[in-house]
């Protein structure tokens, strides 16, 4: 099981992503990304996606709490799936809070890990929590979900705005 389609939601607004400006959206609903969590689109083909990428070849493990608060609807199922190996977890959380632990997963540079949540059978009620926390085994180096997460980065200064700016 691999993620074929991943489309970057578009907007950064109110503290997360989105797929446009208005929410929630006529098509997607209130499929979101924040640093704590999120909402899953309409069904599975429009799960939330966190997606960390390896910036070198590496063993690392993956810590975390998924978590649906809710008492109505259905819950969410949370899965870790990587480009090169496929499914490497899965968990199906109603009203309650599930760890995610992986241990010894090997990556190499540009491989994809995603964190999917889906709706399950409907997406009512389907506020969730889950940032991830990915280390290196050798505890070199690690990523936080919570606060690594921001807006995208801007723009990056042009030649003539470096050389101005070096002038000052």
């Amino acid at each position: 099981q691999r993620v074929i389609n991943f489309n970057p939601l578009a907007v950064f607004k109110d503290g997360g992503y989105r797929a446009g400006d208005a929410f929630p959206d006529q098509t997607l609903g209130y499929l979101m990304l924040n640093n704590a969590g999120g909402h899953p689109g309409h069904d599975g083909d429009h799960a939330a996606i966190r997606r960390w990428i390896a910036p070198a070849d590496m063993t690392i493990q993956v810590r975390g709490q998924l978590n649906h608060p809710q008492e109505q609807g259905d819950g969410v199922r949370g899965r870790i799936v990587s480009s090169r190996l496929g499914l490497l977890g899965e968990w199906q959380v109603h009203h309650r809070s599930q760890a995610t632990e992986l241990d010894s997963i090997e990556v190499q540079k540009g491989d994809t890990l995603d964190f999917v949540v889906d709706p399950m059978t409907n997406d009512a009620f389907d506020a969730f929590a889950w940032a991830p926390v990915v280390r290196s085994v050798d505890g070199k180096k690690s990523w936080d979900a919570a606060i690594n997460f921001g807006a995208p980065p801007g723009q990056p200064l042009l030649r003539l705005n470096l050389y101005v700016q070096a002038l000052m």
